[in-house]
């Protein structure tokens, strides 16, 4: 099995491809850092969700994605039409080396030339939103869990999306509207403050169900 370890750069630009295409790579200078997306994947996967639903600029929601997880991988998929740069990634550094990750493709991949279409991120982005969507719909159902693929970015994130989907384990908090991730099911909200908002809130309802129309006795 794959290293999960994935490369992002410390800054992200557009540019233009050849067919006048807004593209997505990273910018001068920008330094090369290895991670490990599958540490703390439901975190990972909570944070992804609402830069996804976050929709109202699509171009930002592209380079909030980009700067927080770094570049799909999308050459390394067999359909895919982009190549890759003639300039490779320096596999020798250490930053490259700490992924486990060899061979020409992922020196394209993580190649400071390497640049994807924004409209592929963004296409992708929506997708997710759709199985967040979908899933909340059958919120009651049985939805299917899928196997972690480490191969790209791309899989590494959507494996561990439809996982936490089927498990019910991300969710939107009723108070701050942010979706969260918490492996106990149970959990009403994102956390200890808004739990308390939530409380008070479910307080305050019970008290309007059962008081509301109480007849009030006096002399």
């Amino acid at each position: 099995m794959d290293s999960t370890y994935w490369i992002r750069y410390s800054d992200y630009t557009t540019v233009l491809d050849e067919r006048g295409m807004e593209c997505i790579k990273p910018a001068p200078n920008a330094v090369p850092m290895a991670y490990n997306p599958a540490a703390k994947l439901g975190e990972n996967v909570a944070v992804l969700l609402n830069i996804v639903l976050d929709d109202k600029d699509p171009a930002a929601r592209n380079m909030r994605f980009v700067k927080r997880f770094g570049l799909l991988g999308l050459a390394l998929e067999e359909d895919n039409f982009l190549t890759l740069p003639e300039v490779k990634a320096d596999m020798s550094l250490a930053a490259f080396a700490a992924t486990g990750r060899e061979g020409e493709k992922y020196a394209g991949v993580f190649s400071p030339e390497y640049s994807e279409r924004a409209a592929n991120i963004s296409a992708w982005l929506d997708w997710i939103a759709v199985q967040y969507n979908r899933a909340q719909i059958v919120r009651n159902g049985r939805m299917s869990s899928e196997p972690f693929a480490p191969l790209t970015l791309q899989t590494m994130l959507e494996s561990g999306c439809k996982r936490a989907l089927a498990e019910k384990a991300v969710r939107m908090c009723p108070v701050c509207r942010k979706v969260f991730y918490n492996s106990d099911t149970s959990a009403e909200t994102c956390g200890e403050d808004c739990q308390r908002v939530y409380d008070n809130i479910k307080h305050l309802q019970w008290m309007k169900e059962n008081f509301h129309s109480a007849p009030i006795s006096g002399g």
